[in-house]
């Protein structure tokens, strides 16, 4: 499957960049996202970038690690990780048929500087990053901000068990950030936390 390729690299803040293009497979906006701390670079869920961007993005930290939200989000991972000659880092609980990825011990909490939280009931191997310096918290297929749809949560049928996502959803309140970046739409920068609490509210009214 073709992955479309980002014309475009936002810096959404010192550090966090995101990409973005439309897949006419998927009928939806497939977005990456890339932290960099203390100098390292680190891509999430990354789609093709053209060759300038790529080179752009490249100038602002030493490449790290690709990471995977969910096993849903190979996209262009493969490519860029061996352009990079670094891993591609997936939860255990995820299955990537055919796929050459480093299993992430989930249950510790912890990666490489990242906080983790698994969201279990989204898709499989759903799982959530915060960086504490950046105060970011990356987010896969569990909420999306997307043009015709707005903030809302991963719908029922994309879901393992929708109730359960919902319930792990309130764990993100109870962590420190202040930017939302997302694999699907555009980030969320102010009071990122509240939206959430919201979109709880009305999910549960």
């Amino acid at each position: 499957m073709e992955m479309p390729v980002a014309k475009s690299l936002e810096m959404v803040r010192e550090g966090v960049l995101t990409w973005q293009a439309f897949s006419p497979h998927h009928k939806v906006e497939l977005t990456s996202s890339a932290i960099v701390v203390n100098g390292d670079l680190y891509a999430f869920d990354p789609i093709p970038l053209t060759e300038d961007l790529l080179v752009s993005l490249e100038a602002n930290g030493h490449p790290k690690a690709v990471i995977l939200t969910n096993e849903n989000h190979l996209r262009g991972s493969e490519d860029l990780a061996r352009r990079w000659k670094v891993p591609i880092f997936v939860s255990d609980a995820a299955s990537l048929d055919g796929a050459a990825a480093n299993r992430i011990r989930s249950g510790l909490g912890r990666f490489d500087g990242f906080q983790m939280i698994r969201l279990e009931g989204g898709a499989g191997g759903e799982l959530a990053f915060i960086q504490p310096q950046k105060r970011v918290l990356i987010l896969g297929d569990a909420l999306f901000n997307l043009p015709g749809h707005g903030f809302d949560i991963l719908p029922e049928r994309y879901c393992t068990d929708r109730r359960q996502l919902i319930s792990n959803l309130r764990e993100l309140l109870n962590l420190d950030f202040d930017l939302l970046v997302m694999a699907h739409g555009e980030a969320i920068a102010s009071d990122p936390a509240g939206r959430i609490r919201e979109l709880l509210a009305r999910v549960a009214s």
